[in-house]
């Protein structure tokens, strides 16, 4: 099941998915980090209702990796 999951983060690294959720949540810029982190928990609790936690936690670390920066 774990590889499973590995295997969707992949396909979705591969549709530039992470790109276009990185690009959505640009708009979060300069808004108060509060809700910043309330939108990021917000879109995995939407994610995991749909993919593997597996998928979701290897989709969205180089998202909020983006964002901290």
């Amino acid at each position: 099941m774990l590889w499973c999951g590995f295997a969707l983060a992949n396909g979705f690294a591969a549709s530039g998915l992470p790109r276009l959720i990185a690009g959505q949540l640009d708009m979060l810029q300069g808004v108060n980090p509060i809700y910043v982190i309330f939108a990021i928990v917000l879109l995995v609790i939407l994610l995991t209702e749909v993919t593997s936690d597996t998928a979701t936690a290897t989709l969205m670390l180089p998202v909020t990796g983006a964002l901290s920066l």
